[in-house]
């Protein structure tokens, strides 16, 4: 950049040099004069003739120190307008940078104002779109325990993977219903509001104790509490013993429903059981139901509604299958005319090894899962 900042001032000063020497041949006059002397020496020419020359050689000089001088005052003049646009544009260059400097102090305190506000808009939004995640899947939580309460576990887990939930044909299942006796006396006499406390105490005794077993409940109609064990999940043969050992629980259980406004009444149950082949199936879509299908159904309802307050009614099948497991304490009925059947063979559950007799107090509540008995040495 300074060589060629260097030719550009060269051809000016060359400009000047040519300007100055268009008009004078003083460098002309003056070569012929030194020529002139130097061959007067070299003659031996008179003094009188070398004299005159030289005179006119200083008089040749003396113009073009004259020249000469011309030229350096306009060298100059040249020097101080090349210094003053170097100033002009220095001090032009110190007024942008100044200015520059001004605008970014002036804009990046407010760029870096504005970046901040909108980091903390989303850090806001952030915890904000957190707590909304962490809420939904409170919900989901709760829609899916909901749901699991509503249905089998693994079934709920194929609808909400959109897989299809097919009817299925269980071999064996045992089948348990229950219900409170003269329950519709108790209720004539009672206000709504203390039948509803009434059934909610009974049920959530019951579904404390069904999470002991391997059992699951199916439904409740009014007083009437029905359970499966061996549907959806088979457990070969120790449905029986399941539904048995719930069946003594749930009657023992019974000393700790209250009557509201009837301290002196004492609430009974009666309960029927069979075994059988039973299809299973979803029902319905706004209020999706696990539902139990088939003639050891109906079979174990009608034990249950011909059953006598405080026992445990259940069929030839079922009675077998627990003597075949052993350690459940089982008397016959006899024949009893079941509505549909016709004449059947009954029989009493009275009690399991280690739990007293069905209507005694001796319950010491064993916390202990029936799927992990051996009902012979309980």
């Amino acid at each position: 950049m300074t060589f060629r900042a260097s030719e550009r001032y060269i051809s000016k000063l060359n400009r000047i040099q040519i300007k100055c020497f268009e008009d004078d041949d003083c460098l002309d006059k003056l070569g012929q004069t030194r020529k002139s002397i130097q061959l007067g020496f070299v003659a031996k020419t008179s003094s009188a003739g070398l004299l005159e020359d030289g005179l006119s050689y200083l008089a040749d000089l003396s113009t073009l120190n004259g020249i000469w001088k011309n030229i350096t005052s306009q060298i100059e003049l040249l020097v101080v307008d090349v210094l003053e646009g170097i100033e002009t544009t220095t001090n032009n260059n110190i007024i942008l940078n100044v200015v520059s400097c001004c605008i970014t102090i002036i804009i990046i305190p407010v760029t870096l104002k504005s970046i901040l506000r909108v980091i903390n808009q989303l850090q806001a939004s952030m915890e904000q779109i957190s707590q909304q995640a962490s809420l939904l899947n409170m919900e989901k939580r709760k829609a899916d325990l909901l749901l699991t309460q509503m249905l089998p576990p693994q079934v709920a887990d194929n609808l909400k993977n959109r897989k299809p939930v097919k009817a299925e044909t269980f071999d064996e299942a045992t089948i348990l219903f229950t219900d409170v006796v003269d329950f519709m006396k108790y209720t004539s006499m009672m206000e709504p509001v203390n039948i509803v406390h009434m059934l909610n105490s009974l049920y959530s005794c019951f579904d404390a104790r069904i999470k002991l077993y391997d059992v699951y409940k199916v439904e409740t109609i009014g007083e009437v509490y029905m359970c499966v064990s061996g549907i959806p999940k088979r457990n070969g043969k120790q449905h029986a013993g399941e539904i048995a050992s719930l069946a003594l629980h749930f009657q023992r259980g019974m000393v700790e429903i209250k009557v509201p406004g009837f301290s002196d009444i004492k609430l009974e149950l009666k309960a029927g059981i069979n075994t059988g082949p039973v299809t299973a199936g979803v029902v319905g879509l706004a209020t999706p139901r696990y539902c139990l299908f088939g003639d050891t159904v109906n079979t174990a309802s009608r034990m249950e509604s011909n059953c006598l307050p405080g026992k445990i009614q259940i069929t030839q099948r079922t009675g077998r299958l627990l003597t075949e497991l052993g350690g459940f304490n089982v008397t016959p009925r006899g024949q009893v005319e079941i509505k549909g059947k016709g004449k059947m063979m009954t029989y009493w559950l009275l009690s399991r090894k280690g739990y007293g007799r069905s209507g005694g107090g001796g319950d010491k509540s064993r916390r202990i899962s029936a799927a992990s008995l051996s009902y012979g040495n309980v």
